[in-house]
């Protein structure tokens, strides 16, 4: 069992604080480090060259530990946008490629590849999820139709940026290998960690309230179970008494008759 922590937290010994969520203490060596950070740029004359060098550097080793990689295939880059054109600059897709790209995606994986359409008469295509909103589902389905040329590249979120649902990154790629097409993901929207099995419904609820001030109420299609979202987590879950699974529906209703009749 792991100790006691309170040693790394600027919490008195009377305090119990259980609200470890949106609200969670930060610990000392990060309040340190916050510190230190905004006292060097009261005084950004003093900064040399070298130190931001150094910065760069160090953040660069720890994002590779992280993903098992080397920090020289680490760049970093001030937005994303900036990132998806240095990638276009990079790939250099031969002339009439066509590139697949999500339906009211966020604007950094798709604007680029827009932009240079009609210069390199490539081929975008534009992929709709259904009424079911499965966007992996409607990516398979385009890369697997008949009689299109090969698919050059995939440029697509991996939370779909207006409804929240999760894309099957994996199963994408399976199907985009006869294509021998290259897959770009925009993935700055992937900070939210939801449990396994629930659907789009809930990924929006998180994402927009990631993303904004509002609170979220889902009801599970399936069982009926409330979740509360916040700040892109629940943070209350209301089961059902009765944990039969149930169908829900519209509402309905049949006003009373008049006297008259």
């Amino acid at each position: 069992m792991l100790p006691s922590q309170r040693h790394l937290f600027d919490m008195p010994r009377e305090v119990a604080y259980l609200n470890a969520a949106a609200w969670s203490p930060l610990p000392l060596a990060s309040v340190e480090a916050g510190q230190a950070g905004a006292a060097r740029k009261a005084r950004p004359w003093e900064l040399t060259d070298a130190f931001q060098e150094h910065q760069v550097e160090r953040a660069r080793a720890a994002a590779a530990t992280m993903i098992r990689a080397d920090a020289s295939d680490v760049a970093i880059i001030p937005s994303v946008g900036y990132g998806v054109s240095t990638a276009a600059k990079i790939l250099d897709l031969p002339r009439g490629s066509r590139i697949l790209v999500l339906d009211r995606d966020h604007t950094a994986p798709v604007l680029e590849w827009m932009s240079r359409a009609e210069a390199m008469d490539y081929r975008i295509e534009t992929v709709s999820a259904g009424v079911d909103h499965d966007w992996t589902a409607a990516l398979e389905e385009a890369l697997a139709k008949p009689g299109q040329p090969p698919a050059a590249l995939v440029s697509i979120s991996n939370i779909h940026w207006s409804d929240g649902g999760l894309i099957d990154l994996n199963r994408v790629k399976q199907t985009l290998r006869p294509h021998d097409g290259k897959l770009l993901v925009d993935a700055t929207h992937g900070e939210i960690t939801l449990t396994a099995g629930l659907g789009a419904r809930h990924w929006a609820a998180a994402a927009i309230t990631k993303a904004t001030n509002a609170v979220a109420i889902v009801v599970s299609e399936s069982n009926g179970t409330v979740r509360l979202f916040q700040n892109g987590e629940v943070l209350l879950r209301v089961e059902p008494l009765n944990r039969r699974p149930m169908k829900w529906k519209d509402f309905e209703y049949e006003p009373p008759k008049d006297d008259d009749d």
